[in-house]
């Protein structure tokens, strides 16, 4: 009998060690929805930090003024990327840790 890592926990998501990935994926986008129902969006999108334009030069906006929109944005982001990393086993890890939007 099949055992998932943490069985009936909401708060780790399902563990992924390379057998039937069709069943963990469906798993892993309710895991992912119910932490935030847009972090699902920045594993198929690449989140790009705020940039602002000085003297006709673009650089990155300081923290301080990122808008309530970019800050949403980018926890969105890294709820979603610490989710995937706590749910592969190191072996799938490895083969997705130099993709730059897992």
């Amino acid at each position: 009998m099949e055992k998932d890592r943490v069985a009936g926990s909401c708060n780790s998501p399902p563990y992924f060690d390379g057998n039937n990935y069709a069943a963990w994926r469906e798993k892993f986008e309710i895991f992912l929805d119910g932490l935030d129902e847009y972090a699902s969006g920045y594993l198929t999108k690449e989140w790009v930090a705020p940039v602002k334009t000085v003297e006709g030069e673009v650089v990155p906006k300081p923290w301080s003024e990122w808008t309530e929109a970019e800050v949403f944005a980018a926890y969105s982001n890294k709820k979603a990327k610490n989710a995937l990393v706590a749910a592969l086993s190191s072996t799938q890890f490895a083969h997705i840790q130099h993709i730059p939007n897992s």
